[in-house]
């Protein structure tokens, strides 16, 4: 060979083993990378595996409740129409059977009606032919329509403001006491428990700017509870209730002070005001309705009489008053029976002198008045 020339490498050389080595490295490195990446490959594809399973089963039990829910909804649905379809025949069948009352039930109430208007009709008669002839007074009436005692107690006339002239209700009020008036009757109702609808607090308000007369508040509502505070307020001086709806009213009447009195419908026994009047924080005044309530000018009851009388055997120094219908004509039967406070509207704004009707009315309760 000559010279210069490279000579093969010995493979027994170290320089022959040092390559063999690096070459096995090299090939070692490749081999770990692949095996490395067909792990991860291995890992992504049992995740994604996994991941649908999870998938699937998910939708199998979202399928699975909405399927539950859409058979309950039906079969509610079944049961809400079956459950109509029952009312609608309990109805019909009801329906059918009321029907067939009707009549009957319309003959009976006719049948009382008549009963009841033949027997005002008469006594009212009775009492008017009493009262009318020319030598009547009290002692003209039958026993059984005569008070057996009125000790204490003063006339008391309050005209009914529910007839005056609202516009000059001031006025109206200053004339009435002016011509000898003790009391000014003011009728609060609700459209409620009376079918009309009058005044409230703010009149009574305005009112109270323009007189220090005596306010007697007669309240027909259904919840005079309500009204308490704010009548107080408004400067009422009597606040009359009804026994038909009271509850504890009376102690924060007095409380908020104001005087309590407590009203009769014609249809309510007189028994029931007993408890009120006998109580630890009683009533200071009873007022029995001769009329239905709710509007003025109707025909006086000369039955409830039978109250007003039965009142004052029981009670002899307790304010008595009555209200509706009170007139020339008829103040006389109320004064024999016991009643004291006298309200009266269309017979005392009606008239051409309110004054001589006021002083009639008080010259009758005290001539009922036992002397001492």
């Amino acid at each position: 060979m000559h010279m210069g020339q490279n000579k093969p490498v010995q493979k027994k050389s170290p320089l022959y083993e040092e390559s063999t080595i690096i070459f096995a490295s090299s090939q070692n490195e490749k081999l770990v990378e692949i095996e490395k990446e067909k792990r991860l490959a291995l890992i992504d594809a049992w995740e994604e595996h996994e991941k649908a399973k999870a998938q699937t089963k998910a939708y199998k039990e979202l399928c699975s409740i909405e399927s539950w829910e859409n058979n309950m909804k039906t079969a509610l649905e079944l049961d809400l129409k079956k459950m109509e379809e029952n009312l609608q025949v309990e109805k019909t069948e009801f329906s059918k059977k009321f029907k067939k009352k009707i009549p009957e039930i319309e003959k009976i109430a006719e049948a009382k009606r008549e009963k009841i208007e033949k027997q005002k009709e008469q006594e009212s008669i009775k009492v008017e032919k009493i009262m009318l002839s020319p030598n009547a007074d009290s002692s003209s009436l039958p026993y059984s329509l005569k008070p057996e005692k009125m000790v204490g107690v003063s006339p008391k006339i309050a005209p009914s403001m529910l007839s005056s002239d609202f516009a000059n209700l001031a006025a109206e009020a200053k004339r009435m006491i002016d011509l000898g008036a003790n009391w000014l009757h003011m009728d609060i109702m609700d459209g409620h428990f009376v079918s009309n609808l009058t005044i409230g607090a703010p009149v009574i308000e305005s009112l109270r700017k323009h007189t220090n007369a005596y306010l007697d508040c007669h309240l027909m509502v259904t919840n005079p509870m309500d009204y308490v505070d704010q009548m107080a307020k408004a400067g009422a001086s009597g606040f009359t209730f009804h026994v038909e709806n009271w509850q504890e009213l009376v102690k924060k009447i007095k409380a908020a002070g104001m005087r309590p009195g407590v009203a009769l419908k014609p249809g309510t026994p007189v028994e029931q005001v007993y408890p009120l009047v006998e109580g630890t924080n009683p009533v200071e005044m009873v007022l029995v309705m001769t009329v239905e309530p709710g509007f003025g000018g109707q025909k006086f009851m000369p039955s409830m009489m039978d109250k007003v009388r039965a009142l004052r055997n029981k009670y002899p120094t307790l304010d008595i008053e009555v209200d509706g219908g009170l007139g020339p004509s008829t103040i006389d039967a109320a004064a024999a029976a016991g009643a004291n406070c006298i309200v009266a509207g269309s017979s005392v704004f009606g008239a051409p002198k309110p004054g001589d009707v006021i002083s009639l009315l008080r010259a009758s309760v005290e001539k009922a008045q036992p002397s001492t």
